[in-house]
């Protein structure tokens, strides 16, 4: 029987999850590094897509600024997340094929 993957949902400004993820006894090493690559992919993904959804809250959200900052970096964080959960875009795959051999070959070499 597998083992069950414990829910680990970071935010992408939110160091401290990632730091007790990393940390974690519950996770392996392959499922760190999937983590932390859907992460990255998720930071990348909001970049892009903060630029191409600015003129998407124009005249939705209060005109002074204030709430439409608040709000559209909300979306866009959550967003970016979601899409980043789907495995669609590559990156985080490109980057897990890249960091796992260094990682068992690094792992070797320690014991």
């Amino acid at each position: 029987m597998a083992e069950a993957t414990p829910n680990v949902t970071l935010s992408s400004v939110d160091p401290t999850a990632l730091k007790d993820m990393v940390h974690s006894k519950h996770l392996s090493e392959a499922q760190k590094i999937e983590e932390a690559t859907r992460q990255f992919e998720a930071v990348m993904l909001g970049m892009m897509l903060k630029e191409s959804m600015q003129s998407q809250f124009e005249g939705y959200l209060d005109p002074s600024g204030a709430n439409k900052n608040i709000y559209g970096t909300l979306v866009t964080e959550m967003l970016a997340d979601s899409l980043s959960q789907t495995n669609q875009f590559g990156l985080s795959t490109s980057l897990q094929a890249q960091i796992k051999p260094q990682s068992s070959s690094s792992n070797e070499h320690t014991n």
